[in-house]
């Protein structure tokens, strides 16, 4: 799985938006009434707004010369489709990007993405499906619906033992799958510890799942289903968790209403502490990873991220300003000392580097074709990126390791690949 164990050992690729649904994808009429400046805004949003795109794979070589902008400076909806240059803000390396469809991949309010057992899998929060398909090609695209997996409305995607784990935010259950077979193995209903499951954490055994209906964590028994405890109360300071990472033997857990991060023990689920106040710059948290020592925090409403020690939670850091580019950063993922960035308002992905905190690169731009991403993952080189509001997942790759004929053409194909439909 995308965590770190208990010893502060990293795993290959930690994708943190597998514990993370965007509010917007949420099928809920729940009103948010803000509070410390937040914008606003329905749990449905702009969920009821996307179009599916019609358009197959396309690949380009980008660089240096392509037009990036500061969306935290211009934080519009078409932020970073085009443009006149940022100037301060870097780009990078050169990198391949291939934009998957609708059409090819089968997307409809595509949230999460994980890698799990040589396959790629991506939600499809209103479609009640799963798309999965082989990482390292793009091929062999199947789509797994809720006649047969009992999908609804799915969001957060926990991947580990070679199993994957769904959460269902519309129907207060998770669903369990082989990761390598796709098989089902078991359905957890949970109606009366599971209220709109919006956020997953596998640690060892422990399957932790965070409710943002009824402001509680639940504590699920990893090998066979069943419910350990749950845990709610005015002492734990849950308001609306919408995140969770495990790091240093510990839960960590964002709660988005509270403006605050709510530290709790990952072996007993014991209260450790509550963090919060200006000095952490914590407004709106949606989205958490966690690395070998540090815990960072994305703020929506502050376009700002929170670099927290694990071993003392004490502050390190808040990241914001102009010179990251950060606009509503909805999910984040870790890759060596590499943090990347998905911004839901900006229509870009931001690379920092983790050890200084210095901004390393920014994307944004009609070639990527980011329309309010709202997940992101990092497996050996290579980035996804889910596009909630384009139906699309955008993938980035080092020009190095790029696909036979991945350079050829930016057109997409007349023919998409068929997707095949479970």
């Amino acid at each position: 799985m995308a965590i770190n164990d208990d010893k502060g050992l990293m795993v290959a690729v930690q994708p943190v938006n597998v514990g993370y649904v965007p509010r917007h994808a949420a099928p809920s009429s729940r009103i948010r009434s803000t509070h410390s400046g937040k914008l606003r805004r329905r749990v449905i949003g702009s969920a009821c707004l996307i179009a599916l795109a019609g358009a197959g794979a396309g690949v380009a070589a980008l660089g240096e010369h392509d037009a990036v902008r500061s969306c935290a400076a211009q934080p519009k909806p078409d932020c970073g489709r085009s443009g006149s240059p940022a100037g301060t803000l870097p780009t990078g390396p050169v990198l391949q990007v291939r934009v998957e469809s609708a059409v090819s991949l089968g997307l409809r309010g595509p949230t999460a993405v994980a890698v799990a057992g040589g396959h790629l899998w991506i939600t499809n929060s209103l479609a009640d499906s799963v798309t999965e398909l082989d990482w390292r090609t793009g091929a062999h695209a199947v789509v797994r619906s809720a006649a047969s997996y009992r999908f609804s409305a799915p969001g957060a995607i926990a991947v580990g033992h070679d199993q994957l784990w769904v959460a269902n935010v519309r129907g207060n259950s998770i669903t369990e799958l082989d990761s390598t077979s796709g098989a089902v193995i078991r359905t957890i209903d949970g109606h009366s510890f599971l209220a709109r499951p919006s956020a997953l954490a596998l640690s060892g055994t422990h399957l932790w799942v965070a409710n943002a209906a009824s402001n509680s964590i639940a504590e699920i028994n990893a090998d066979n289903g069943a419910l350990v405890k749950l845990f709610r109360g005015r002492w734990y300071g849950f308001n609306d968790p919408l995140a969770l990472a495990v790091s240093h033997q510990r839960l960590w857990v964002a709660n988005a209403d509270g403006d605050s991060v709510t530290e709790m023990s990952a072996t007993t689920g014991a209260w450790i502490a509550t963090l919060s106040g200006p000095a952490f710059g914590l407004r709106d948290p949606v989205t958490v990873v966690a690395g070998p020592g540090r815990l960072w925090v994305g703020s929506e409403a502050g376009d700002s991220i929170t670099q927290i020690d694990t071993a003392t939670g004490k502050l390190v850091s808040v990241l914001a300003g102009r010179r990251y580019g950060l606009a509503h950063p909805a999910a984040l993922a870790l890759a060596g000392r590499q943090l990347w960035v998905a911004n839901s308002l900006g229509n870009s992905v931001a690379e920092i580097d983790a050890a200084t905190g210095r901004p390393t690169r920014f994307l944004a731009g009609s070639r990527y074709a980011f329309d309010r991403p709202a997940g992101i993952a990092v497996y050996e080189g290579t980035i996804w990126i889910t596009n909630l509001g384009g139906a699309s997942a955008t993938e980035l790759l080092p020009t190095v390791t790029a696909r036979p004929g991945a350079g050829e053409s930016a057109s997409p194909p007349s023919q998409p690949a068929p997707v095949a439909r479970r």
